[in-house]
C-alpha cells in the first residue's frame, strides 16, 4: 500500500493528502493568529506542521490539534 520512498511522486502525493486533511481540519475555524490581517492556522515545512494560536493557553489550540488527530484518523 502506498508508494516506494525513493519515488518522485512521494513528496507530490504527501503534500496533496496534507492539504486536504488540513484544509478538512481547519475549515470554519477561526482559530490561529492573526498575521498581517489575516488568520493563520497552520506552518508546513516538509513534513513538519506548527499549528498556531493567539494565545499559548486556551481551548483553541487544543481544539484544532483534537480536530487534525481526528480527520487524520479518519483518513488513516
Amino acid at each position: 500500500m502506498g508508494v516506494l520512498q525513493e519515488c518522485v511522486l512521494s513528496p507530490l502525493l504527501f503534500n496533496i493528502f496534507l492539504e486536504i486533511i488540513m484544509t478538512m481540519a481547519l475549515d470554519g475555524s477561526n482559530e490561529g493568529a492573526d498575521i498581517g490581517g489575516e488568520k493563520i492556522g497552520d506552518l508546513r515545512f516538509a513534513n513538519d506542521i506548527a499549528l498556531l494560536a493567539e494565545q499559548e493557553k486556551g481551548l483553541g489550540l487544543q481544539k484544532t490539534l483534537t480536530e487534525v488527530a481526528k480527520v487524520s484518523k479518519k483518513w488513516a
